[in-house]
């Protein structure tokens, strides 16, 4: 009877046990699972475009974007965010709205990312979000214990959007993240880079204006107070022969503030449909590590090569169809102007090398002037106010922001300031 009180114990004991037992692997499996159960934070809209989307959010999720910011550099804009645990970044993701218009062979384009990401390829699929389909690979990097997910879809009005996600918590947490964040995308109405696409190609079937010889605009830059800080000067001129017409542009631009100056040169040459060209920029300023000199070739108004001094790396870009010639803006204006179109979305590429996306509107007329705004979407702050004379062309220019204005002037007001400044007078007046 002692033995069978004992050994009824002992069985109660072991019962007691494996239920801990069991509570403990279940305590286990919620703790690793939570990890799994990604929370996403509210919709991170881009202001003047069609997109929004969203980034996860909570414990561990760190330096979160707050805001669509922008790389000059590769011509994007993005958002991203990181996952830290207690041995550092674990995970991260990061969305691209990419201004250069791809056109992608999803096996090609999969195998050479793997490639650059020294991975193999587990997976492909497709994922559906609001209003965009995402083509996506899975791969690994067995070395590294990383695991990847890379997905890319283009929006109605023809941008590609770029997704990247990676983990070092394994390729479950990789997909759980992946399978979260990809959906969170959506794609709204909006037209005006639709708007722009047409804008731009008006302005290129629009006639070239005829030129005098030597067609020139000179500009003053003051300040909110009056005071004249810099100069501008343009000479337009139409080249003719049998072959084609060259539309070329020579501008100077020097700005004064004291200890701090700019001399900047740009040189612009076209044929007459403004789909072939070359732009020289450059930059000489009081702190020499700013001075720098880009050159700039567009083929077919399709591809654009970049090479800047100094021997960096040459870059090439896929151009969208909103994209034009900042040198040529003008006449993009002018077109802008007669058309029923009240806003628009244009990508400037720039004499500096970069591509800034523009939104252009219509204002008000202002004393029988008329005027529009023109906001640069990277920057909330610089927005410029232009307006213009019965023909269209530009007589002044407010950037309120920085409190500044841009005048048009006569070569007779220009040449009153030669005194003050004397490193443009030659520029103003070697050919006069």
């Amino acid at each position: 009877m002692l033995r069978f009180e004992q050994s009824k114990e002992y069985s109660k004991e072991l019962i007691a046990l494996f239920i801990l037992l069991i509570v403990m692997l279940g305590a286990a499996y919620w703790v690793s699972n939570k990890d799994y159960q990604i929370k996403i934070g509210s919709l991170i809209p881009f202001n003047y475009t069609s997109v929004a989307t969203s980034l996860p959010e909570g414990n561990g999720w760190e330096d979160r974007s707050a805001y669509w910011t922008y790389s000059k550099s590769d011509s994007y804009y993005y958002l991203h965010a990181n996952f830290r645990g207690h041995g550092g970044a674990s995970a991260g993701i990061e969305w691209r709205y990419l201004l250069e218009s791809k056109t992608f062979d999803s096996v090609n384009t999969f195998k050479q990312k793997a490639k650059s990401l020294e991975s193999t390829i587990l997976d492909t699929g497709t994922i559906q979000a609001d209003g965009i389909v995402f083509r996506w690979v899975n791969m690994q990097n067995v070395p590294k214990q990383l695991y990847f997910y890379y997905a890319l879809g283009k929006t109605a009005d023809g941008r590609t959007i770029e997704l990247d996600v990676w983990s070092r918590r394994g390729n479950r947490f990789s997909e759980e993240l992946f399978s979260t964040v990809a959906p969170s995308f959506k794609v709204m109405e909006n037209d005006l880079l639709t708007n722009g696409k047409q804008i731009v190609l008006d302005t290129k079937k629009r006639e070239i204006p005829e030129l005098s010889r030597r067609d020139r605009r000179d500009y003053f830059l003051r300040k909110k107070g009056g005071e004249v800080i810099g100069l501008s000067s343009q000479k337009l001129s139409l080249i003719t022969s049998k072959e084609q017409s060259i539309y070329s542009i020579d501008s100077f631009s020097h700005i004064d503030q004291g200890a701090a100056w700019r001399n900047i040169n740009v040189n612009f040459n076209s044929n007459v449909n403004l789909n072939t060209y070359a732009i020289r920029y450059n930059l000489q300023s009081s702190n020499p590590q700013q001075n720098e000199g880009v050159a700039m070739l567009c083929d077919r108004g399709v591809f654009l090569k970049v090479l800047k001094q100094g021997g960096a790396e040459s870059k090439y870009f896929s151009l969208s169809e909103a994209a034009f010639p900042e040198p040529m803006q003008e006449l993009l204006f002018k077109e802008f102007l007669s058309s029923n179109i009240k806003s628009c979305m244009i990508d400037l590429i720039m004499p500096s090398g970069f591509i800034f996306p523009v939104v252009l509107e219509k204002a008000k007329a202002q004393a029988g002037t008329r005027n529009i705004y023109l906001h640069y979407i990277h920057d909330a702050d610089a927005v410029e106010r232009i307006f213009f004379d019965k023909r269209g062309n530009v007589v002044r220019k407010d950037l309120s922001a920085q409190d500044l204005f841009v005048f048009r002037s006569s070569k007779r007001e220009l040449l009153k300031y030669y005194e003050t400044f004397t490193e443009i007078l030659d520029q103003v007046t070697q050919e006069n």
